[in-house]
């Protein structure tokens, strides 16, 4: 069953169609996602990055370098907006579609808080 995922044109397009699939993070470090509002979330693979979608793809915050924990990322994007993406190492399952993940995760973008689930994934060579 394909997981629900808002849909994203023109700039955030990109970020969308190279991060979806099949619930696999692909050559991201790390992938997250959650329902109502939308939201999706990236942990580059290649380079530290964050980057992050809510509102059904309607705002976009991009953390050059996030700070890493043990249980997530975090920084400030651009635009000054504190961001956190935090995981706990349990399954998830999607609330709409029933698909399995390898986390729950938290998104906290500045005082909003998002939930959802995410899957861990392996660079790239």
């Amino acid at each position: 069953m394909a997981m629900a995922r808002a849909t994203v044109s023109g700039p955030r397009a990109a970020m969308t169609a190279s991060t979806e699939g099949d619930g696999s993070a692909g050559n991201a470090a790390f992938r997250a996602t959650g329902n109502e509002p939308g939201w999706l979330a990236v942990v580059d693979g290649d380079a530290p990055g964050l980057q992050v979608e809510v509102d059904y793809g309607e705002r976009r915050f991009d953390v050059a370098k996030p700070t890493e924990g043990a249980d997530g990322w975090s920084g400030k994007a651009s635009d000054g907006t504190d961001v956190k993406l935090s995981f706990q190492r349990t399954t998830c399952q999607d609330d709409m579609s029933g698909e399995a993940f390898d986390a729950k995760v938290n998104l906290t973008i500045g005082t909003r808080q998002y939930h959802g689930c995410g899957n861990f994934g392996a660079k790239q060579p």
